[in-house]
């Protein structure tokens, strides 16, 4: 670094320009270590993977699974570059080399399905999509096999079942070997999916981090509003923002909807910690998936 140009202005400032070379591979570091750093204040976000492959054949024919482990790898990889924890990566790879369905189907009716597998898996995100690859033949000027493949995937947010980010684009790969080629395919698609889909996913996360993370309570033999939904209500009001509530007399269940700032062992340790939650000798809890929590009086 130096020094170019240095000027006085009449109120006693001194201005300098400088001249500096900057190390492209320190900052994209630099950068890697704060997004991990953000990640871990909430704990690393889980994402799984419900991803497949298959070869679509002539019209009228069924089409073929194809083994996905090109898709899991480059999606891994991005989003482990991100700060995300990928520890559901076997059964990501189970579903990718046996094919799955509807789950990876990326379809709004099956996406109770996909967000059950998910929250079992205790993850915050759930990425799945398949990519749909044909045989495009010879190309009689480049000589070269081409493939055509369309990927569709999204991310689902598990707290809330909504839509973080969506993915569709076509790709066309050209290769002298045509195991190469699908080869190819499989991966440029997957990579720039997985790409568009982290950034988009880190900024949700972000944002969790900096206003809380959305949370499903689920209060079983709620048998009196007053004495014990109201209690409760309160409780949360201290540490939590109550977006939604819903008591129903019949089946004696509360169900709340609360963004907090921490995790759900965290938020679980608030309610049974605060002294007006005391006087309920019986409370428990009965089951903790992904960021729904079930009590029962």
């Amino acid at each position: 670094m130096c020094i170019r140009d240095r000027q006085w202005d009449d109120s006693g400032i001194l201005n300098l320009e400088i001249e500096a070379v900057l190390a492209l591979k320190q900052i994209e570091e630099d950068i890697r270590s704060m997004i991990k750093a953000v990640a871990k204040q909430l704990d690393n976000p889980v994402i799984v993977f419900v991803l497949t492959a298959w070869e679509v054949p002539d019209p009228g024919l069924p089409k073929k699974h194809i083994e996905g482990q090109l898709l899991i790898d480059a999606f891994q990889e991005q989003f482990k570059n991100r700060g995300f924890d990928i520890k559901a990566a076997d059964e990501a790879r189970e579903f990718a080399n046996l094919g799955t369905g509807r789950l990876a189907y990326v379809s709004s009716a099956g996406r109770s399905g996909i967000v059950k597998y998910a929250r079992e898996a205790n993850a915050n995100f759930v990425a799945r999509g398949e990519l749909n690859a044909t045989f495009n033949g010879l190309n009689p000027a480049t000589g070269a096999i081409e493939w055509i493949g369309t990927i569709s995937t999204e991310i689902i947010d598990v707290s809330t079942t909504e839509l973080v980010a969506s993915y569709s684009h076509t790709v066309l790969k050209a290769f002298p070997n045509r195991a190469q080629g699908l080869s190819a395919l499989m991966h440029s698609a997957a990579e720039n999916a997985a790409k568009a889909l982290s950034e988009q996913t880190l900024t949700t996360w972000q944002q969790y981090v900096g206003h809380g993370l959305v949370y499903e309570l689920t209060v079983e033999n709620v048998t009196s509003w007053r004495k014990q939904a109201k209690v409760l209500l309160k409780v949360l009001d201290k540490f939590c923002e109550v977006r939604n509530k819903n008591y129903n007399r019949n089946t004696k269940k509360l169900l709340v909807d609360v963004i907090f700032k921490g995790s759900v062992t965290e938020l679980e340790d608030n309610i049974f910690e605060d002294r007006s939650m005391a006087q309920f000798k019986n409370l428990d809890t009965v089951q903790v998936s992904g960021n729904h929590l079930t009590l029962t009086f």
